[in-house]
């Protein structure tokens, strides 16, 4: 359908005042915004479905990029472009945008979806300039022919595991080939409220040691559905990956670009479609505990 290759024009649909520059040396966010201020015009602001479409057939499957979203007081209303404009359209991936509290985030774009990350991480980036403004001569390294403004629908992204409806309460399964009992429970609450309860109730929150016990677990949620597990990190090291029950980690099953750096702070780990993701462990989920 189009294209990848390096070299020059920059792509400039039809539909649209602009061109755009994907640009793939990894940076920070600072580092890409500064370039693209610098070579271009801005880092890529959306203002709508169309544009956020065509941005998203720059990248490759699974590819991240920053464009120019930031929150530096993390509150609803504080969404900028670095543009100097109030965001008005988004297009957020599940479980997104995430509760950081007191760390400024800053947006990439995989799979056309948004998510909000750490602006320290290092990722390609999307550049804009204006056809009606001064341009700057392109050097970007990435070319799409005009073949890319056909917009497709969205396929429904698929799911790596089966899905079994579990009813609302304490589900048990106890999988033929494992020593353990699994209790899905639907109250949402802390990561650390998960664990108290899981030690009160049954024995731990949950800990996973093999794919066929994730996969059990998985079973036990809904499409999307989130739900801690006993993982955590408290120091942010490699090594410091802990289970509640005071195993160290040696199977994980994490979901693309996770784990994240959260660098100085705490975290724990929830399940959602069978693949894991960090966050912080003061967001509200259900939880898996189980049972020798």
């Amino acid at each position: 359908m189009f294209s990848r290759f390096l070299g020059e024009p920059p792509f400039a649909p039809k539909s649209s005042g602009r061109e755009y520059f994907f640009i793939k040396d990894e940076m920070t966010w600072g580092e890409a915004r500064d370039q693209c201020r610098n070579q271009y015009m801005e880092l890529l602001s959306v203002s709508n479905k169309e544009e956020n479409n065509i941005a998203a057939k720059l990248l490759s499957l699974d590819e991240p990029a920053w464009i120019g979203l930031f929150n530096e007081h993390y509150a609803e209303y504080s969404w900028m472009w670095t543009n100097g404009e109030l965001a008005s359209f988004f297009n957020w991936d599940t479980f997104y945008p995430m509760d950081f509290t007191t760390m400024s985030v800053c947006v990439i774009m995989v799979n056309e979806f948004w998510k909000d990350v750490p602006c320290d991480l290092n990722f390609s980036f999307i550049c804009y300039s204006d056809l009606l403004g001064t341009s700057k001569k392109p050097t970007a390294d990435t070319l799409l022919t005009n073949d890319a403004l056909t917009v497709v629908d969205d396929e429904e992204k698929p799911r790596p595991f089966s899905e079994k409806i579990v009813p609302t309460g304490e589900s048990p399964m106890t999988p033929k080939s494992s020593d353990r009992v699994f209790f899905l429970i639907k109250d949402e609450t802390t990561w650390g409220e998960a664990r108290d309860q899981c030690r009160n109730r049954y024995m731990e929150l949950l800990s996973v040691r093999n794919k066929e016990e994730n996969n059990i677990a998985s079973n036990l949620l809904s499409l999307n559905e989130p739900a801690w597990i006993g993982l955590y990190n408290e120091h942010y090291a490699e090594y410091s990956w802990m289970w509640t029950n005071g195993e160290s980690a040696s199977f994980f099953n994490w979901d693309t670009f996770y784990p994240m750096d959260f660098a100085t702070m705490s975290v724990c780990v929830i399940m959602a479609n069978g693949l894991w993701k960090d966050v912080p462990c003061d967001f509200k989920f259900s939880f898996i505990c189980y049972s020798e």
